[in-house]
């Protein structure tokens, strides 16, 4: 009977573990299904907003007051004197605005130094001239291209922060001839009256729950219009507006909100005499109950491997091991890290490859992946 009974119970744990297995194999399945169908359709985005985005060769504004040239095309420019810090973007390519600085700079004495980072989509520049510095990072985000600037010869003493104007932007803003009206087939609200639009999701496939919806437009109507349009279309969906932290300009909006689902900013801008959408929802049970969701204050990294070889990667004084096809239905699930939200420089290693580096910036409440695919590249996929 003893013997009897250990059989029994034995038999009992291995079915449990036989099943918490299976389980365990379609979850990651599901994962890495999700994440392939995220490269795939956000490789498309990014090739479909980079052919928006200009080649052509830029000019320096005539007026500015900053210390290195400012493109003609340089909107919500942000420069802190006496912090040596300078933040726009730009309608122009990474590799116009990468010219226009290595074109602007040399002649004026200041030498680049060697970078290993100079991808179609992200630059790296550093650049120093008797003593003083400046480090130049040129990213794509989205459809624009995100440029940001700091070091010593960004500093001028005794100067207050100057908030400079895009040369594009108007005093009278174009207005739309008609009201605007909302789009019965979208998920979320967007105009009819928009020129270009499109929304992205993040779930697994044969959920009905996505983690993350996002959507981007562009309206020909000027930004306080859209801006009505999207308090009041919200407001009847369910959406409460958040008075803390909510910034409205002649140029720019940004809003936070309460939507049944769960929180949500709004963030308009100007380009080309129109104003941009972006509108992000978040779903924060389906995140949880994906296990994805971050400690609160922190943002969360998943780590995936789809290569053949294992990968190392170095992050905020971190090394993890990530095993071949980790987060496949076959391996076990791939590493996360909790880091406070800030700008990230991380190092990837394989063999037999040089070190690749880039750079990622979280912010708390955000999750994020980072995808190590078959050749070797990365690729970082906003999760949550």
């Amino acid at each position: 009977m003893v013997s009897l009974t250990a059989q029994v119970k034995d038999s009992a744990l291995a079915a449990r573990a036989k099943a918490k297995k299976e389980a365990d194999d379609k979850f990651l399945g599901d994962a890495l299904g999700a994440a392939k169908q995220l490269i795939t359709a956000d490789e498309a985005r990014r090739k479909v907003q980079a052919a928006a985005l200009s080649d052509a060769p830029l000019n320096a504004q005539a007026d500015s007051k900053i210390p290195v040239p400012l493109p003609e095309n340089a909107e919500g420019v942000k420069f802190e004197s006496d912090e040596g810090r300078l933040e726009f973007s730009s309608t122009s390519s990474v590799k116009a605005l990468t010219a226009f600085y290595r074109a602007s700079l040399k002649p004026a004495g200041w030498k680049e130094q060697p970078s290993v980072i100079n991808q179609p989509n992200m630059a790296v520049m550093e650049f120093a001239k008797s003593g003083k510095s400046i480090s130049m990072t040129v990213m794509q985000m989205g459809p624009k291209v995100n440029v940001s600037a700091n070091g010593s010869g960004l500093v001028v003493a005794a100067a207050k922060p100057v908030e400079a104007k895009s040369t594009q932007a108007k005093a009278v803003q174009t207005k739309s001839k008609e009201p605007l009206t909302p789009d019965p087939d979208s998920a979320l609200p967007v105009p009819t009256q928009h020129s270009s639009t499109g929304i992205s999701s993040t779930k697994f496939p044969g959920s009905d729950q996505s983690f993350r919806t996002e959507l981007e437009a562009s309206i020909p109507a000027e930004l306080g219009e859209v801006l009505a349009f999207y308090r009041a279309e919200l407001t009847n969906r369910g959406w409460q507006e958040k008075a803390d932290g909510a910034i409205v300009t002649a140029e720019r909006a940004e809003l936070a909100f309460t939507s049944p689902q769960g929180p949500a900013v709004l963030k308009l801008g100007r380009a080309r005499d129109e104003t941009t959408v972006s509108l992000m929802q978040r779903n924060p049970q389906a995140a949880a109950k994906a296990d994805i969701m971050p400690k609160a204050g922190q943002a969360r990294l998943m780590l995936g491997n789809m290569g053949p070889k294992e990968a190392s990667l170095t992050i905020n004084n971190q090394t993890v091991k990530i095993a071949a096809g980790a987060g496949g239905p076959q391996s076990p699930k791939g590493p996360m890290l909790d880091l406070p939200p800030g700008k990230y420089q991380y190092a990837l290693r394989l063999p037999g490859r040089p070190t690749r580096t880039e750079i990622l910036t979280v912010a708390a409440g955000d999750a994020w992946g980072l995808l190590v695919g078959p050749n070797g590249d990365v690729l970082p996929l906003q999760m949550y």
